[in-house]
């Protein structure tokens, strides 16, 4: 059943609502439309006043962002894909405390994908410079001499352990040599699948929250 508009306001209201469910497919936004105005109808012919009904409501842009926040999250929920379900959560994060934890954790994950590569690339250039150093004994102290800031920060501890890229190279022995390779692929891996895992559990939460 179809409603015609009773006054300038519902109008106006549904014409800004409709166009802020614009990212929705046309036959969703259709549906939407219809089902909230029906729903307004509704509590007309309850006895309730127009204008009160709208103002429950609020403004037509807020109210239309949880259909769209829904409908974001369901695409990505069911694509499963990290791109998609990244995006959702970027769009959340500034909305939700859920979604800001989340991409944090995302971040991090990412930065580990991204430095061990970013190693790996290093290590089949400058074989020398990447590696894990370890200066035995641990309670004397270390012949590692800073002399300066690093340009790349892409390496773990200080003194007597070091791991990823070093600038100047530490005078301890390096124990992993070619190994350095699959541990930083295995890194890079760990980071994907934490990623994917964060993101997953992330959409789940904030869908279970909406239902």
């Amino acid at each position: 059943m179809t409603y015609p508009a009773q006054n300038t306001r519902e109008t106006e209201w549904f014409k800004t609502f409709e166009a802020a469910l614009k990212d929705l497919p046309l036959e969703d936004r259709r549906e939407i439309v219809r089902e909230v105005r029906e729903h307004l109808h509704e509590r007309v012919r309850q006895g309730q006043n127009m204008e009160d009904v709208l103002s429950a409501f609020g403004p037509a842009v807020d109210y239309a962002s949880g259909f769209v926040d829904e409908y974001t999250l369901t695409r990505a929920h069911d694509s499963g894909r990290t791109f998609t379900m990244l995006s959702a959560v970027m769009g959340l994060a500034r909305r939700s405390l859920t979604a800001c934890i989340g991409l944090l954790f995302a971040c991090f994950f990412s930065l580990l994908i991204a430095s061990s590569l970013t190693c790996f690339a290093i290590k089949a250039i400058h074989p020398d410079r990447v590696g894990l150093w370890v200066d035995r004994p641990f309670n004397t102290p270390h012949r590692y001499i800073h002399s300066g800031p690093e340009h790349l920060p892409l390496h773990l501890g200080r003194d007597h352990i070091q791991f990823g890229y070093a600038n100047p190279i530490p005078k301890s022995d390096e124990v992993l040599g070619v190994g350095m390779y699959p541990s930083l692929l295995a890194l890079a891996l760990l980071g994907y699948l934490g990623l994917r895992w964060t993101l997953s559990r992330t959409v789940k939460r904030l869908l279970r929250r909406r239902a």
